[in-house]
């Protein structure tokens, strides 16, 4: 929430843990978006460089080490619109 304060309209506020759970990865960005109505999730796809098994079902980077071979990640990229 501090950090969104200082992206400027049309910026990207990149939100990553290096969790799997939900509550502290989706769960922490349904809330943001909720509380911060100029910010909206935008898909991973969209980037071109993301291999698409890497992304969940919303486009967020989503690293699985029982389906991956790598630790556990996530990444959520929201773009201040307004």
């Amino acid at each position: 929430s501090s950090a969104s304060k200082v992206v400027k309209p049309g910026g990207f506020l990149v939100y990553s843990t290096c969790s799997v759970e939900r509550e502290e990865n989706m769960g922490v960005v349904e809330e943001f978006l909720k509380r911060h109505e100029g910010f909206e999730l935008v898909s991973g796809a969209t980037l071109g460089d993301i291999p698409p098994q890497c992304l969940d079902d919303v486009g967020c980077l989503q690293m699985l080490p029982f389906k991956h071979g790598t630790d556990g990640a996530f990444a959520a990229r929201l773009h201040r619109v307004g």
